[in-house]
């Protein structure tokens, strides 16, 4: 395996994302030595756990699908029933998941109806208010998120083996619930603030896949010898995530007219990833590393009590 080459990171991404409570900076991440040999196995697991037979619904992992997904869990994490306001209605998932852009009130409402078929969420009447229903995740979603936390954190434990990232690694589920509790009350803005810094990649993510096949753009060419990638083998590899042809395509236009990919060679086209395009792939793959050490830390404190 080949490892491609990135620039050093501005200085503004080794600050922390929240001042005071410690976390690994973006900056930290992209410059740790380790940081290219795990990146593959970053991407491998994220494809593993969001194929389209591991994914909840039994469908391809859009964008917009895996924001409904995760926001339907943090929204029913945080509930308490004395507080009308953090009810898990199906009002205030979406107006939680509207704050990250990435879904319209139609998608959210077919993600929803897919999820109680699927057995992956049910929808309960609460004695309070008859006319409301309860967006309650059951045990077969739960153990879903669980096992996608835990790919972030067995990355972060490889790159820092010093650490203790154990209670998310073993998928304890008290943590599980702590963690995505906390994360909406500091993480919603954090999360929307660095989806707009990475300006270049958020095309991407609004496109059916189109952070995977990027992702799996710099994994290809991360494990060919001279980092070129055959476009036709791409493409047939690419669509097994569940998209058509014309649509991968469509993606690889897109990243051409962003500069972060290059095609060469004659009627056998190839695709070289452009020193721009590493760049806008390794930041937010390093900003969601980060993000993710910072919301562990939060559940750890609120776990402790010392954040109410």
């Amino acid at each position: 395996m080949t490892f491609l080459k990135f620039s050093p990171p501005d200085n503004d991404l080794f600050k922390p994302f929240v001042p005071g409570i410690a976390h690994r900076t973006t900056g930290e991440i992209l410059t740790h030595p380790e940081y290219e040999r795990v990146r593959s196995l970053y991407i491998t697991k994220i494809n593993a756990n969001n194929s389209a037979d591991k994914f909840p619904g039994g469908w391809s992992a859009a964008a917009y699908r895996y924001t409904a997904v995760c926001v339907i869990v943090k929204v029913y994490a945080g509930f308490e029933p004395e507080d009308r306001s953090t009810w898990p209605t199906l009002a205030k998932v979406k107006e939680t998941a509207n704050a990250f852009g990435q879904s319209s009130q139609r998608q959210l409402d077919d993600v929803v109806r897919r999820l109680v078929i699927t057995n992956h969420i049910t929808l309960e009447c609460p004695a309070a208010d008859r006319r409301l229903r309860f967006l309650r995740p059951t045990e077969k979603l739960l153990a879903w998120d669980r096992e996608q936390l835990c790919a972030y954190y067995d990355i972060l434990q490889l790159l820092y083996p010093d650490a203790d990232y154990n209670i998310a690694i073993k998928r304890d589920p008290v943590f599980h619930l702590a963690h995505r509790r906390c994360a909406p009350k500091i993480m919603t803005p954090i999360i929307k603030n660095f989806l707009q810094q990475n300006h270049h990649f958020l095309p991407f993510l609004h496109m059916n896949h189109g952070a995977n096949v990027m992702r799996n753009l710099i994994l290809a060419a991360s494990m060919s010898p001279d980092n070129q990638v055959r476009e036709a083998d791409f493409i047939e590899s690419a669509m097994k995530v569940g998209v058509s042809r014309s649509h991968v395509r469509n993606i690889i236009v897109l990243a051409g007219n962003k500069k972060l990919v290059e095609r060469a060679g004659g009627r056998q086209k190839f695709l070289n990833i452009t020193s721009l395009g590493i760049k806008t792939i390794d930041r937010f793959i390093s900003d969601t590393l980060s993000s993710h050490d910072l919301s562990f830390n939060l559940a750890k404190n609120w776990l402790k009590g010392r954040i109410t």
